[in-house]
Formats: structure tokens, sequence, C-alpha cells
């Protein structure tokens, strides 16, 4: 069936994104689902390569083009190779509109350049488990997770607290 929707620049991003996704997804794809988190060498690529912040304005580091058909070709090519995971649909099209509608111009020049590179994912990443470190020391989570899923499982391996928690779940 052919489709009219996509022009030849669409069709060149295609053919961008399905190398990189050959090259740099689908041979490390299945290492990612054992460790359960994807490599941050892929963000940082795919962020030179331009897929992260595509309607990002250029003044901030993205690609300056309001079309959502660049989105639609990333998001069939993540689903053409069967990788999950990836987190690329989330970040350009639910938190990089909210970035670009709700920030103010300071917030725009501290957090688009990073958001566009693949760097910023990272940080709120590591951001995330300090705070969960420290909800697991606190009695009442402590509490919850004996109740419910802990039993020594991976939630608590991978908020950090293992050790703590795993001896009393049991």
């Amino acid at each position: 069936m052919q489709r009219t929707l996509f022009e030849p620049e669409h069709d060149a991003f295609r053919d961008m994104v399905r190398t990189f996704m050959e090259r740099c997804v689908a041979a490390r794809h299945a290492d990612w689902e054992k460790a359960g988190i994807v490599d941050r060498d892929v963000w940082l690529e795919a962020g030179k390569q331009g897929m992260l912040g595509m309607d990002v304005p250029e003044e901030y580091g993205g690609g300056g083009v309001a079309d959502f058909r660049y989105n639609v070709v990333l998001d069939e090519e993540i689903i053409r190779i069967g990788a999950t995971g990836l987190g690329f649909g989330l970040h350009n099209d639910i938190v990089g509109p909210y970035l670009l509608s709700l920030s103010t111009g300071e917030q725009k020049r501290r957090w688009l350049p990073r958001f566009c590179s693949g760097i910023r994912f990272w940080r709120r990443r590591r951001l995330r488990r300090r705070r969960l470190r420290r909800l697991c020391r606190h009695p009442v989570f402590r509490r919850c997770l004996r109740r419910s899923r802990c039993r020594g499982s991976r939630r608590c391996r991978r908020t950090g607290c293992a050790g703590k928690i795993r001896g009393r779940c049991r």
C-alpha cells in the first residue's frame, strides 16, 4: 500500500534512523533486557544524530522542525526492530512539548540543550535513584515493601537497599 503521508525528507530521516537502530540498538537489546537499563551511549548517540528534541528550536540545540511526522518515523522504526524500553517516544512526544510550552526562557536555556543531546535524561534518573534510596530508609516505606512486593525481589536490589530490607521481608 502506497502512503502519501511522508515526503522525501522523512524517507531520508527514516533511512538514517533505520541505520542507527540496526547499528546501535538491535545488537545490544538483549543485554539491556537482562540488565533492565539502556546504555547511556545510545542516548548520547541519538542526541548527536538529531533524534532527540526534533521540534525544539535550533537556538536551544534542537532540530527546529515542528513536524510530528518525524516522531512517527522514529516510533515506527523502533517498533520495526522490536526494541522495548528505549524511551525515545516518551522523551520526544510527551516531555518535550511540556518543556517547550510550560518552561520560562531561562529554564529553556538551561534544560533544552541537555535535553536534545541526551544528557538530561540520565541526570534525572540518577536523582530518582537517590530519592528511592532515601525512601527505602523510611520506616513507612519499609513496611509497605514488606507487605506487598519485596520478599527480597529485584525492586529492593534496584533501589539500593536489598541488604537491609531483604532480611525482614522473607
